[in-house]
C-alpha cells in the first residue's frame, strides 16, 4: 500500500489509472508484467490523520520463502522539470558523485540471501555508488547473483530475457522515467525442484512522463542504463559457464 498523498505520489496514481486502460501491451501483456499489478485505490479512515488514499499494489516478494532483492535506480539523471532548482542541484551533485551519469543506473538498496550461511546479507543503501570502474560494478552485481555458493547463472538467464521485455517497452518511446528503478528479486535455489523462480520489473513511477511515439523522443538515459546490466550480467555469465568475455560488449 502506498499513500497517493505521499511526495510525488500525483503523477504515480494517474500512470497507474492510465496502464490499466491496456494501451500499452508492451508493460502489461508479459505473464508477468514488467511492472507490479495495480489493484485500485482505498481509502483508509485513520484516527490521527483523518481519511489517507491509498494505492493497492502487488507486493513481488509474495510467493518467494528467502528472496534475495536488488533495486537499481535507472536513467543518467534523476531529476525531471517537477524539480525545484534547490532539489535539482542536489540530483545532479549526487548523479555525478554516483555511477548514474556514467552508467546509467546505480545501486538503491540490496539484501542478499546466503545459501552457504543461511542468513541474509544486507548493505547499505550507498553500496555500489563508488564503482566508477567497470570492473568493480561488476564484482558488485556478481555479489547480488552469487547465492554464497555458486553463481545463479539461471537466475541471470531470467534476468536477461525480462530486461530484453523492459527495453522493447522503452525503445518504443511511449513513457520517459526519472529516478525510476528495476527491482530485480530471486529465491533460493530448491534442491527439490529444477524450476528457477526469479522476476525483474520497473518500479517507482513518481516522476513518469507520457510522450508522443510519433515524436522519436526515447529514454536514452534508460536504454543505456539497461544495455549496461546487460553487459555486466552476461560478462557474468561467461565466465561462470567457462566462456569468453572477448565479444560481451555494450549494445549501443
Amino acid at each position: 500500500w502506498k499513500p497517493v498523498g505521499e511526495p510525488g505520489a500525483a503523477r504515480e496514481l494517474p500512470f497507474y489509472e492510465r496502464i490499466s486502460l491496456g494501451n500499452f501491451p508492451l508493460l502489461t501483456d508479459s505473464d508477468p508484467p514488467l511492472l507490479p499489478r495495480f489493484y485500485g485505490t482505498q481509502t483508509v479512515q485513520d484516527p490521527e490523520f483523518g481519511e489517507i488514499k491509498y494505492m493497492i499494489m502487488e507486493d513481488m516478494a509474495a510467493g518467494f520463502r528467502k528472496p534475495s532483492i536488488l533495486d537499481l535506480k535507472m536513467g543518467v539523471q534523476t531529476w525531471d522539470s517537477d524539480c525545484s532548482e534547490d532539489k535539482r542541484a542536489g540530483h545532479i551533485e549526487r548523479d555525478l558523485e554516483t555511477t548514474t551519469s556514467e552508467m546509467g543506473f546505480r545501486f538503491c538498496g540490496m539484501k542478499r540471501f546466503s545459501k552457504k550461511t543461511q542468513a541474509y546479507l544486507k548493505y547499505p543503501k550507498h553500496f555500489g555508488w563508488d564503482a566508477k570502474k567497470r570492473d568493480d560494478m561488476e564484482q558488485h552485481l556478481m555479489t547480488f547473483v552469487h547465492d554464497g555458493e555458486n553463481v545463479r547463472s539461471d537466475v541471470i538467464a531470467v534476468f536477461m530475457d525480462r530486461l530484453g521485455k523492459i527495453k522493447k517497452f522503452m525503445q518504443a518511446g511511449q513513457w520517459r522515467f526519472y529516478a525510476a528503478s528495476i527491482l530485480f528479486i530471486y529465491d533460493e535455489a530448491d534442491s527439490n525442484s529444477a524450476s528457477c523462480k526469479a522476476d525483474c520489473r520497473l518500479i517507482d513511477f513518481a516522476h513518469s512522463w507520457e510522450l508522443d511515439p510519433n515524436e522519436h523522443m526515447r529514454d536514452e538515459g534508460f536504454i543505456f542504463g539497461i544495455n549496461m546490466i546487460e553487459y555486466f550480467l552476461q560478462r557474468i555469465l561467461n565466465k561462470a559457464s567457462g566462456r569468453s568475455i572477448a565479444d560481451v560488449t555494450v549494445r549501443l
